[in-house]
């Protein structure tokens, strides 16, 4: 039986939602601060107790992270505009009292559906990573083994067959070669998300610093300028904050024109959050893209036009939601991109 906890100030209103839910849930009134702590799949909650508990219900939402955890607000209508837009974005949905009794059933029974399916895709996600993960393991050894004779074939028989057979071996090579980096960064799509998330106090001007010496030799082709302003020290996986400067800065030098690469980085900060953004002068795209890109295996060109393998702005999208973030493209074509992505202030 769906559970559901009654996180309101207002005892009347409390009681009267007690009788009405438990007739076919299991309700209950919250008694201290380890309430949020017991299991509940909805929480009621009122604007004074939302006030009052915003910190906890925060911790306790992103606790459950990928699944939601809905949290319905009540509120009269001489209430509402006690609703700050910052109390707003802590809650799933807000209902204004009175309301009819079927109505406030049927939108808690759509919010206890909406996590019921959030936690089928979160358990969906989590499989097909592990099936990312394993056999990317298992194909590694029998692509070696491919490559170490491939390798054989050219060192001993190169030049000793005809034009075509070379050409052949020349296909087989760059094929197995392709391959391995798919292998690769699908590996590391799928530990993105992988175990706990360890934090450390990061200097991503630091982090930058390393990245562009490990991009040298392409800065240098490319005769590519990158611009940094001043980065931010903030709590984040050193790693993961790598990989996620290194693959927007190598898409925006990959996807450059005729020009050479001019590479902006520039920091926003707000109350809650950095907001970082790197921008290029590069070929763009369409508008209607800017949500697609994100996705695994997603190209908008051929592999001959601009090769890779389709997964770096996915890893990028799975790094920046795993610390809490977000990320996303405002571009047009013609006119270069700017990625923006944020990453929490505290």
């Amino acid at each position: 039986m769906k559970q559901i906890l009654l996180l309101l100030e207002n005892k009347i209103n409390s009681r009267l939602l007690l009788e009405l839910l438990q007739q076919n849930y299991q309700a209950y009134q919250y008694q201290d601060e380890s309430s949020l702590n017991l299991p509940f799949d909805l929480c009621i909650v009122d604007g004074l107790a939302l006030k009052r508990w915003q910190r906890q219900v925060q911790v306790r939402r992103k606790s459950e992270e990928p699944i939601l955890l809905p949290f319905l607000l009540l509120t009269s209508r001489p209430d509402v505009g006690m609703v700050t837009d910052d109390l707003r974005h802590t809650v799933d949905e807000v209902i204004i009292t009175p309301i009819e009794k079927m109505e406030l059933l049927l939108r808690v029974e759509v919010l206890l559906r909406t996590r019921h399916f959030s936690a089928e895709l979160a358990n969906s996600n989590r499989e097909l990573e592990e099936f990312a993960h394993i056999a990317s393991h298992d194909l590694q050894e029998p692509l070696r083994q491919i490559k170490s004779y491939t390798d054989l074939l050219v060192k001993r028989y190169r030049n000793r067959l005809d034009q075509r057979a070379d050409q052949y071996i020349n296909y087989i090579t760059d094929s197995v070669v392709r391959m391995q980096k798919l292998i690769i960064d699908l590996l590391t799509y799928s530990q993105t998300s992988r175990g706990e998330l360890i934090l450390e106090t990061t200097d991503l001007g630091a982090i930058l610093n390393q990245v562009l010496v490990d991009l040298s030799s392409l800065i240098e082709e490319s005769q590519a300028v990158i611009r940094a302003e001043f980065l931010p020290t903030l709590k984040a996986n050193p790693s993961q904050m790598g990989q996620l400067l290194q693959n927007l800065i190598t898409n925006a030098i990959k996807f450059r024109n005729r020009q050479s690469p001019l590479i902006q980085i520039k920091v926003i900060r707000n109350d809650q959050f950095w907001t970082i953004s790197v921008q290029d002068n590069g070929i763009g795209i369409e508008p209607q893209y800017a949500e697609r890109i994100f996705l695994i295996f997603q190209r908008l060109h051929t592999r001959e036009e601009y090769p890779g393998t389709g997964i770096g702005l996915a890893i990028c999208k799975k790094i920046v939601q795993h610390h809490g973030g977000r990320i996303w493209l405002e571009s047009e074509p013609g006119q270069g991109s700017i990625f923006f992505f944020t990453m929490p202030a505290t």
